[in-house]
């Protein structure tokens, strides 16, 4: 359900194979540091409006 969720599908939308993301990936963002900018770029942003701090560690 948090897949779908996550996806904004709803209950009864038909889902993508899981194989399509992973197929995806293979094809277009393989040799890239794609993954890598998004996260530092969502990084960042929480960040800038000091949604997260340097103060506590979770592990």
């Amino acid at each position: 359900m948090a897949y779908r969720w996550f996806l904004s599908y709803g209950f009864h939308d038909k889902m993508p194979h899981f194989s399509t993301f992973g197929k995806n990936y293979e094809r277009h963002f393989k040799d890239t540091e794609m993954f890598e900018q998004i996260f530092y770029r969502i990084l960042k942003t929480a960040a800038d409006k000091k949604l997260i701090s340097a103060e506590h560690v979770f592990l």
